[in-house]
This record gives structure tokens, sequence and C-alpha cells, in this order.
């Protein structure tokens, strides 16, 4: 990131790296800048970044992102799977929006 700042993959992991050590503030910070950018953002990157909100703690700004990187065609199947994610699927929108995607 020193040398390419506006890099959004890199950024969008140092953000679940952050949220993955507790570090709340420095996490939300990365994602803020992810979201702020213009860039591209890809089926990954917003996976990335619903998987930092939801570990920080942020369960709606984690749907929105996990709908984007659905949108973007992300796997559905690793969605599902990611352990990082099981407390979200408790949550009904979770079940809502992933059954759309497998209907596709």
């Amino acid at each position: 990131l020193k040398n390419n700042p506006a890099d959004l993959e890199k950024r969008s992991r140092l953000a679940v790296l952050l949220a993955k050590r507790g570090d709340r503030p420095a996490a939300a910070q990365e994602i803020h800048r992810v979201e702020q950018n213009r860039g591209e953002k890809t089926g990954p990157l917003h996976y990335r970044i619903a998987v930092a909100n939801e570990l920080i703690g942020d369960r709606d700004k984690a749907l929105a992102s996990l709908a984007l990187a659905i949108l973007a065609n992300y796997a559905i199947d690793e969605i599902r799977r990611d352990p990082e994610l099981a407390a979200l699927r408790n949550d009904e929108r979770y079940a809502r929006l992933t059954a759309k995607a497998g209907a596709k």
C-alpha cells in the first residue's frame, strides 16, 4: 500500500485482517477508504468488505456489500461455506439474499 495506496484489493484484505485482529476503528477506516474510492470494485472485493463489516459488527453494511458481491457473480457456494459469516446466516435477510442468488 505504500507503493500504491489506491490498491482497493489490498485495502480490502487489510480491512479483513484488521477486523480479525479486533481493531474495529482501523478496519472501519479501511472499509471507508475502499467504499469511497471510485475505482472498479470486483465481486471478491465486495465480498471481503462484507466479511470485514460483519466482523466489526456492522451487519447492515455487511449485507449490503454481500448483495453487491452476489450481483458481481461472486460464488454463492463460497458465501454459504465461509465460517466468518456463521452468525450472519441466522439473519433472515441473509436467507432471502442467498435464496435469490441460488435461483439464478
